[in-house]
């Protein structure tokens, strides 16, 4: 029996981490998303080391709050919503590129 509770509790914990990394990938698209560079870096440990395409751009949230700042003024240049109700407006969107 100690065998088997020690290989669920394995599996509950494996889990676990999946839906906080989960968590955290979801947390920092929204930030991406609603372009919160603030909200972001906090997401990031405090002695993260900031690389872009291989070079260290920094180190800890001042850092990351910058970069974010850099590649969200750049990456969004609009934003466009529609209501997913079944009409044909979201798919038009698409067709267009414009989601």
């Amino acid at each position: 029996m100690d065998d088997a509770l020690a290989a669920l509790s394995a599996r509950v914990a494996a889990l676990e981490d999946e839906l906080a990394i989960h968590r955290l990938l979801v947390r920092y698209g929204f930030c991406a998303d609603t372009g919160n560079a603030e909200a972001a870096a906090a997401l990031f440990a405090e002695d993260a080391e900031i690389r872009v395409d291989g070079v260290v751009a920094g180190q800890g949230h001042d850092a990351a709050t910058a970069t974010g700042y850099s590649f969200l003024r750049w990456l969004i240049a609009s934003r466009h919503t529609a209501l997913l109700d079944g009409s044909d407006r979201p798919h038009e969107m698409l067709r267009r590129g414009l989601a």
